[in-house]
């Protein structure tokens, strides 16, 4: 069974994990530590937010974003990443983390959703 859930602070080991391997798969540098994520997702001024999907109870990917301005149209969301393991690819788990998302942007009155699509 698929469940999207919002990451918490006892995530972090995890969400460092799954960020580690995103930037292999992209075969991009991370840098980022622990601390500085838990400071800056749960600490006192929120940067980003994280969902993760756990599939069968195992973690499967991740969302991960935070608030935007658009001086036309308002508030609104980027999404910095969307990853799924590549054991679970195939299996909606990017569809409906994606979809998750949307559903916060709409509950929060954002315009929309940003990103950017790497090659």
């Amino acid at each position: 069974m698929l469940v999207i859930r919002a990451a918490l602070r006892k995530d972090m080991d995890l969400l460092k994990t799954l960020i580690n391997e995103m930037g292999e798969y992209e075969r991009l540098p991370v840098s980022i530590t622990e601390e500085t994520l838990a400071r800056d997702g749960f600490g006192p001024r929120q940067e980003f937010r994280v969902l993760i999907a756990d599939l069968d109870n195992q973690p499967a990917g991740y969302a991960f974003f935070f608030n935007c301005y658009s001086t036309f149209r308002g508030r609104g969301l980027f999404l910095e990443d969307l990853f799924v393991r590549p054991k679970f690819r195939g299996q909606k788990v990017g569809d409906t983390l994606l979809s998750r998302v949307a559903v916060v942007a709409r509950d929060e009155g954002c315009f929309g959703i940003m990103l950017n699509v790497l090659r």
